[in-house]
């Protein structure tokens, strides 16, 4: 073997011991995504079978109240034509309260076949769903059990996924090292750079991955802290908390930032800080509010080069001095972007007058 192909197998060899931990962080990041995925799909299925269950119950309940109510409808009704039989002459008000008595079973009778068609199709659903409608207690003792079973798995992947990328952190500084050794290894030797190089950039994509999730992640806590609903009251994250999540990655998509759904996630955060929603409105029009709000903050950052959550807090703030409705936000942003355009100062130092002056 001669001295250069001597020097270049050395260097594969060195490449290949190197790249062996990326390669195996890579997969095992791989498999963690994929069992999280899982988990929360399995999450989300037990969630909605439970949901399914109280739905059937509460049918079931007001099926039972509607049959009491239409069977002393019935008896009443009957009383009263009875006795506006046997009268010789009825009067004008006899009459009158037993075409209401009729009615009034005509109405619940209607009522309670609704509600049984209702019940008679939900019961149908959670049998094709493996749940027996007579044995609904322990189904939703099992239920409630793999549920926390499942969180715990969920907790344990995604604590996992952590010191992945924690263990990625410490790779990176003995890759970084050993790169600059072999770089200078290699300038001497003549050969191999190229190939070193090559071998090194592997771990980059799992080192992005895990830094994107794990940030992901830790904006979205912020989120929750901020929007009632997103947790429940064990600290579990619930439906909505998910919800929240997909529509803010969804967003962000729409209108691109430097640091994507992350950003776009802190202006949501920003704007439920700063008061751009009513806690007590209901979660859809919170989300609608604050998406919006977050779409016209992102719009203003881009154009004012500000940070997102900066620029989040400060709309939020003129929008509480000047009483701006969050549904006019987007037309605040506009007159700070003309502004922006059109006068000797930055959006940036525009806003800080607005506050001042608030």
């Amino acid at each position: 073997m001669s001295d250069n192909n001597l020097r270049l197998q050395v260097i594969l060899n060195a490449v290949d011991k190197l790249t062996r931990p990326f390669r195996s962080a890579q997969a095992n990041s791989k498999e963690l995504a994929t069992a999280i995925q899982q988990s929360r799909a399995r999450l989300k299925e037990l969630d909605a079978k439970a949901g399914r269950i109280d739905g059937f119950r509460k049918a079931s309940a007001q099926l039972a109240v509607t049959g009491n109510s239409l069977k002393a409808a019935r008896e009443e009704a009957a009383k009263l034509a009875t006795q506006f039989s046997a009268t010789n002459r009825p009067t004008a008000a006899q009459a009158r309260l037993l075409e209401q008595a009729k009615n009034r079973v005509t109405e619940l009778q209607s009522k309670y076949n609704g509600l049984r068609q209702s019940v008679q199709r939900q019961r149908l659903v959670l049998n094709e769903a493996g749940l027996d409608t007579k044995k609904l207690s322990s189904a939703q003792r099992e239920l409630r059990q793999n549920a926390d079973e499942t969180r715990q798995a969920l907790d344990r992947q995604q604590k996992s996924l952590k010191r992945l990328g924690e263990q990625q952190a410490r790779m990176n500084a003995v890759r970084d090292q050993y790169s600059r050794r072999l770089e200078v290894r290699d300038r001497i030797a003549g050969a191999g750079a190229t190939t070193t190089a090559a071998g090194v950039a592997m771990g980059a994509p799992v080192v992005a991955a895990v830094k994107s999730y794990a940030s992901m992640e830790d904006a979205m806590k912020g989120v929750a802290k901020q929007i009632n609903g997103l947790r429940d009251d064990n600290g579990n994250r619930t439906k909505q908390f998910y919800d929240m999540q997909d529509a803010i990655k969804a967003a962000s998509e729409q209108l691109p930032m430097e640091n994507g759904a992350i950003d776009y996630a802190a202006l949501v955060e920003g704007g439920a800080r700063m008061g751009v929603t009513n806690q007590d409105d209901p979660y859809e029009e919170q989300k609608r509010d604050l998406l919006a709000f977050a779409s016209t903050a992102a719009k203003a950052a881009t154009a004012f080069e500000l940070p997102a959550d900066e620029l989040a807090e400060g709309l939020g703030k003129i929008a509480q001095l000047y009483k701006v409705p969050t549904r006019n936000i987007e037309q605040l942003g506009d007159a700070l972007n003309y502004l922006d355009d059109n006068a000797m100062s930055k959006g940036g130092d525009i806003i800080n007058v607005l506050q001042r002056m608030g």
